[in-house]
């Protein structure tokens, strides 16, 4: 999942707040536009698992994307009952 540091109705804490500490949770990339050495070490501690700072490289967000899908374990498959059944 991909946040933004700040948008109109909320922060990127009251999204990871929303996520609570359930394990496994979705892997959180938090997006900014400024380059913040204690905000990125305050992301990790809170649960982030990584920050990424515009403009985007490729390279860096196909990095990112590999190392979550390689560290967070597949969510089960929903199942579901097909009306009737």
């Amino acid at each position: 999942m991909f946040c933004e540091t700040g948008f109109a109705d909320g922060s990127f804490e009251d999204f990871l707040r929303a996520l609570g500490s359930d394990e496994p949770s979705p892997p959180v990339i938090v997006c900014s536009r400024l380059y913040d050495p204690a905000l990125y070490l305050d992301l990790m501690d809170r649960g982030a698992f990584d920050f990424i700072v515009y403009p985007y490289r490729t390279e860096q967000v196909r990095w990112i994307l590999g190392t979550a899908f390689l560290r967070y374990p597949k969510p089960a498959p929903m199942l579901t009952t097909a009306p009737g059944v």
